[in-house]
């Protein structure tokens, strides 16, 4: 799915700290160098480089195409490299800043899936059926894994073989928040290729999901993402 943006819906997502990479508008080249937002001011967008090279020079007037991935989707803005005096006014520019003229009519969002899923572990079990007691819930209670999760679904590992297609189940999921087990509705859309021996790994959606308990997912993998790329950059300097 392509999606068009408001220049809201980009300066929201686009936040001061924000990863990002600058790339040519065609997306090939030699030109494509991380970097991290530093300030909004209009529709100029100021970006601390990560490095540059001698084939990386970056002069006013060229086109670029800055790329950053969320968990939404991933973001493609089109602009032209400004002169630095006087743009982005909240932070000074500095050796490594390039001020970026972002022309709104091109910014798009780009996602197959109406969530990111982000691939990790979690612990979880697999009720078949609503519980009328408690001794239902012991008898229908089966072990599973989730191999990646999303505000919209999961990969589930079924070790009991308990699953099948179309088959609605109530998920128990710890993500380690801090807060308790989330039960999320779910429902089996398709057993995954990679399903590895003895047990089977479904894609599964979940069915009537609140806003609360999206958003605790989402910031959940909000906070795994940053965390994953705090340790990158901790084993890049070392």
């Amino acid at each position: 799915m392509i999606e068009k943006l408001a220049p809201g819906i980009v300066q929201q997502a686009l936040l001061v700290g924000a990863r990002a990479d600058l790339c040519p508008p065609s997306g090939a080249g030699p030109l494509s160098i991380p970097c991290v937002v530093s300030a909004w001011s209009g529709n100029t967008i100021m970006v601390t480089l990560a490095s540059t090279g001698p084939d990386q020079v970056l002069n006013p007037g060229m086109e670029v195409k800055l790329v950053s991935h969320r968990l939404d989707g991933v973001y493609h803005l089109h602009g032209k490299v400004q002169e630095q005096e006087g743009k982005a006014k909240k932070v000074a520019p500095g050796p490594n800043t390039v001020v970026i003229e972002v022309n709104f009519d091109l910014a798009r969002r780009i996602q197959g899936r109406s969530f990111y899923r982000l691939s990790g572990s979690w612990p979880a079990v697999i009720c078949i059926r609503p519980p009328a007691s408690e001794k239902e819930v012991t008898a229908c209670l089966h072990r599973a894994q989730a191999w990646n999760l999303s505000g919209g679904g999961a990969l589930v590992e079924d070790f009991d073989n308990s699953l099948a297609e179309g088959v609605r189940f109530s998920l128990f999921i710890e993500i380690d928040d801090g807060g308790p087990p989330m039960r999320l509705d779910a429902r089996v859309v398709r057993q995954d290729n990679g399903s590895g021996i003895g047990s089977v790994l479904w894609g599964t959606r979940f069915v009537n999901i609140n806003q609360e308990d999206e958003a605790r997912i989402l910031r959940h993998l909000h906070a795994r993402i940053r965390n994953r790329f705090m340790a990158e950059a901790g084993s890049g300097s070392a």
